[in-house]
């Protein structure tokens, strides 16, 4: 009875050393990811956005987006977004205004694609599950879930590029039984973006309405 009892605990320390191992390895790729990302000078990426509710697609969007550190330039049909690391100013065509704002964290999640990436860094738990063939490439498979489980978002899975530790898919699922989905279309690094190229010259638009909600 007692051998059975070691060989047990045995067990179950060797399960939890590989979930361990797991969480660890889950947690090298996300660095190498968000280090890559953090240091490049400038990345340049087209991607497709789409929304679904109730496993139904009720909206989908092209955009391109700047990116350099915490800063970036969205663009999407009708609107550009600027946001140099602290202000974020709006341009939205239809109207002819520009809306500044100093976004909250959870603001800039629902407008830059990337900002996913980092979640792992705070108030998000991460694991492997897997590595997985996406679009003929060999990329890891991570899932984040929030440690407040009153947040709205109940998983994330991130699909991260083996050779070049690039996101190349991102999947967010709601609560409410919402999800998006994020597929990036194309990618260049090494752009040599310079910091002003995220701060908007409001003198480009001489007869758009200044809003400030700061």
């Amino acid at each position: 009875m007692k051998t059975k009892y070691i060989f047990l605990c045995l067990a179950l320390l060797s399960c939890l050393t590989l979930f361990a191992q797991k969480e660890q390895r889950a947690k090298d790729i996300l660095d190498k990811t968000s280090s890559t990302l953090s240091k490049d000078s400038g990345i340049k990426a087209t991607f497709l956005l789409k929304n679904y509710r109730q496993n139904k697609l009720s909206g989908q969007t092209e955009g391109t987006i700047s990116l350099k550190g915490n800063r970036f330039m969205l663009e999407t049909p009708g609107t550009t977004t600027w946001f140099n690391g602290k202000t974020q100013w709006t341009y939205v065509i239809e109207n002819e205004e520009i809306n500044v704002s100093t976004p909250t964290e959870e603001e800039l999640q629902s407008i830059n694609p990337y900002s996913f990436i980092n979640l792992y860094k705070k108030g998000f738990d991460y694991k492997m599950a897997g590595t997985i063939s996406y679009k003929g490439n060999s990329v890891y498979k991570v899932v984040l879930t929030p440690e407040n489980k009153k947040q709205d978002i109940s998983q994330i899975e991130l699909l991260i590029e083996q050779s070049s530790s690039q996101p190349v898919f991102i999947r967010v699922h709601s609560k409410r039984g919402e999800e998006m989905t994020i597929e990036i279309l194309s990618y260049r690094n090494k752009q040599n973006l310079s910091d002003s190229s995220f701060t908007l010259d409001t003198k480009r638009y001489p007869q758009a309405e200044i809003i400030d909600l700061r």
